[in-house]
């Protein structure tokens, strides 16, 4: 009688561990996370982790990246922040969200070229694009419409606004205002 009470709590033991193990297993496939955490540690889509942001930008705010940026896409970008800003080399992006819906955004990007012929290709992941030409080298001003209909406004859904240079640029910051 006493060895069938020890198995009894041996396959007690066994079936509480296995719970426990299967209830840990579907919460490692199932985070509860907010959206900058997913997308920095899980998705590892983001750059720079500055913590719980909401990834929310609120038009007429300026993305410095003279400072690390939690918009700043992993892919293109240098990991290094200088006084220059920070160094595109190929394709790079930004993630962001917008609070409400608006008719569009007028962007405008403060960037150093250091050679003349620079050509930028700026995307919206839902599909539109602009091309623009750098004829000078040097600081550079940028500006180009963003439309309205193209952005996702929605708590979490991000949109991606990509860059494609045929060269190295040092981005320095970015605003885009609401039209």
């Amino acid at each position: 009688m006493a060895n069938s009470g020890r198995k009894l709590w041996l396959i007690a033991a066994v079936v509480l561990l296995s719970v426990f193990y299967l209830y840990t297993l579907y919460l490692a496939t199932q985070p509860k996370v907010s959206l900058s955490y997913r997308l920095y540690y899980l998705e590892g889509k983001t750059l720079f982790w500055q913590g719980d942001s909401k990834m929310i930008y609120r038009p007429g705010q300026i993305m410095n990246f003279v400072t690390p940026s939690p918009f700043l896409s992993r892919k293109g970008w240098s990991d290094e922040i200088s006084t220059d800003g920070v160094t595109l080399e190929g394709k790079g992006g930004l993630y962001f969200g917008l609070a409400q819906k608006v008719k569009g955004l007028k962007a405008t990007v403060w960037l150093e070229s250091p050679k003349p012929g620079a050509v930028i290709k700026v995307s919206l992941e839902s599909g539109w694009t602009h091309t623009i030409r750098l004829a000078n080298k040097g600081s550079q001003v940028l500006t180009f419409d963003l439309p309205g209909a193209y952005l996702k406004a929605a708590p979490n859904q991000l949109n991606f606004l990509s860059f494609t240079a045929n060269q190295v640029l040092n981005f320095r910051s970015l605003q885009m205002k609401a039209e």
